[in-house]
C-alpha cells in the first residue's frame, strides 16, 4: 500500500492550489478520471471537502449509457452526488473540437448551477507529452510548446488538473492495488485520430532518447519563455496602451513599430482577445497578414478580425469591437 499513499501525497500537494467551496470532477470511467475520481473522494474526506461529479454522455457509441451507469454506481458507493450530462445536438464538422466545445458548455452549466469553485480533469503527464507533440507537428509557436495548463479558466468554467505530472502508469497501478477496473474507450485505439498516432509514437521517440519526461521538461522551459515575453509586452502595454471609456484600445503607432516581432504579435492577440472577449488566440496566419498591413501601410482603414474592427489613425491603431459582434440586449 506504500505507492497508495506515495500517490495520495502527491495528489494532495497538487491540490493545494485548489480554491475553497465544493469541487467538481469529470470522469468518464477511464483509468485516469477514476483513479482522479477515488484520490479526490480521499482528499475530500481528509479536508472535510464536497466532491460532485459528472460524466459526459456524448452520445456517440452504444456503450456511453452503461459508461455513465458504471461510473454513477460508483459515485455512489462513495457517497458523492452523480450527474450525467448529456450532448444531444451534433452538427457536421470536426468531431473531436466540436464534442471538446460541448463538453466544455455542459461542464460549465452544471459548474454554475452546482456553484463548483473548479472542476477537475483527469489529464496526465502522458496527455501533456501528447499535446506538446501534436502541437509541435502543427507548427505551433512559444505558447503552444508550454503544454497542457493545469490551471485555466474557459468563461464561467474554473478548470484545474491535478494529475498532469503524474503517470498514467502511477494510476493503474494505485486503481489495481484497490481493486478498481476501468473502462477502455474504443476511440483511444482508433488511429483516425492524430493523439492516437502520436501516443504510438512515443515509444519509438522514447528509443531515440526523446522521453516523455524530457518531451515535458522542454514544456518547462517554454513556459519560462513565455512568461518573460508576457511580462515585456504588459511593460510596454502600461506607457504605451490606453483603453477609452467607451471600449476602444489605442496603442501608440510609433513605439509599436520599433518592438520586436515576437512583442508585436503578442500585443496584436493580447488586443484583439482583450476587445473581442475570445478565450482562444486568433490564428498565426490572420495575425501576421494584419501585422504586415500595420508595418508596411502604417494606415489601415478598417481590417476584421475576431469581431473586431483595426483601424491605423493619427499615429495609433485603434481596436473597436465589431458592431455585428456586440451582443444584442434581451428585452424584460
Amino acid at each position: 500500500m506504500f505507492h497508495v499513499e506515495k500517490l495520495n501525497l502527491k495528489f494532495a500537494r497538487a491540490m493545494n492550489r485548489v480554491p475553497e467551496g465544493d469541487v467538481g470532477v469529470a470522469v468518464s470511467g477511464g483509468s485516469d478520471s477514476l483513479a482522479l475520481l477515488h484520490l479526490g473522494a480521499d482528499w475530500a474526506q481528509k479536508n472535510r471537502r464536497t466532491l460532485k461529479v459528472a460524466t459526459i454522455d456524448h452520445r456517440l457509441r452504444p456503450e456511453s449509457i452503461a459508461e455513465s451507469q458504471y461510473v454513477k454506481k460508483i459515485s455512489t458507493r462513495l457517497s458523492i452526488e452523480h450527474t450525467t450530462l448529456t450532448w444531444l445536438e451534433k452538427p457536421s464538422g470536426n468531431i473531436q473540437k466540436l464534442a471538446r466545445d460541448a463538453r466544455h458548455r455542459l461542464l460549465q452549466n452544471w459548474s454554475t448551477e452546482k456553484n463548483l469553485s473548479v472542476v477537475l480533469l483527469g489529464h496526465t503527464l502522458e496527455d501533456n507529452a501528447e499535446t506538446i507533440m501534436i502541437r509541435l507537428i502543427r507548427g505551433s509557436g512559444v505558447d503552444g510548446l508550454v503544454g497542457i495548463s493545469q490551471y485555466k479558466k474557459i468563461n464561467n468554467l474554473v478548470i484545474f488538473r491535478p494529475l498532469l505530472q503524474i503517470k498514467r502508469e502511477e494510476l493503474r497501478t494505485y486503481l489495481i492495488d484497490k481493486k478498481i477496473s476501468w473502462i477502455d474507450d474504443p476511440s483511444n485505439f482508433d488511429e483516425r485520430f492524430q493523439r492516437v498516432k502520436v501516443r504510438k509514437l512515443m515509444p519509438h521517440l522514447a528509443d531515440l532518447g526523446l522521453t516523455i519526461s524530457k518531451i515535458n521538461g522542454f514544456a518547462e522551459h517554454m513556459k519560462r519563455v513565455k512568461v518573460a515575453l508576457d511580462s515585456e509586452v504588459i511593460n510596454f502595454a502600461i506607457s504605451n496602451v490606453e483603453q477609452k471609456f467607451w471600449g476602444d484600445l489605442e496603442i501608440r503607432q510609433d513605439a509599436f513599430i520599433e518592438l520586436p516581432n515576437e512583442f508585436q504579435l503578442r500585443l496584436l492577440s493580447l488586443s484583439l482577445r482583450w476587445i473581442s472577449g475570445n478565450f482562444y488566440r486568433p490564428r498565426f496566419k490572420s495575425l501576421k497578414i494584419l501585422l504586415d498591413l500595420i508595418i508596411k501601410h502604417q494606415s489601415i482603414a478598417g481590417f476584421t478580425l475576431m469581431g473586431c474592427l483595426v483601424k491605423c489613425r493619427r499615429k495609433k491603431i485603434v481596436f473597436t469591437r465589431e458592431f455585428s459582434a456586440i451582443p444584442k440586449r434581451q428585452k424584460i
